[in-house]
């Protein structure tokens, strides 16, 4: 179960744009979903392609404002629980995110099925 997600907008929002949530999965911590490498610090938007958005996309209408993304289960959401994955964060909001780590997290939580 993952726990909501918290990040925080920058301080030049233009007020129409979004942030959408990803998820990508790996089974041997190689390939992943289109190609997408959770480990990469460059820019991968153009990988994304047909991937769906996992919960509404949040408008990010203000400056400096903290925004919240749904929890989910990535098992009830796949209806298995692969190996390796990674929540990705597209920012099509017009502006940089805050550049303080502390105002973003992704906390989650262990379910056990018998």
């Amino acid at each position: 179960m993952l726990a909501p997600i918290l990040i925080k907008s920058g301080n030049s929002v233009n007020g129409s744009g979004i942030a959408s949530l990803f998820l990508v999965c790996s089974e041997d911590g190689t390939s992943w979903t289109n190609g997408i490498n959770p480990n990469s610090t460059s820019d991968q938007s153009s990988l994304i392609g047909s991937l769906a958005s996992l919960t509404p996309v949040v408008r990010v209408a203000a400056n400096a404002t903290l925004y919240y993304f749904p929890e989910f289960s990535v098992y009830s959401l796949l209806g298995f629980m692969p190996t390796y994955w990674s929540i990705l964060v597209y920012n099509q909001s017009g502006s940089a995110f805050d550049l303080t780590a502390a105002n973003f997290y992704a906390k989650h939580s262990l379910v056990s099925y018998a």
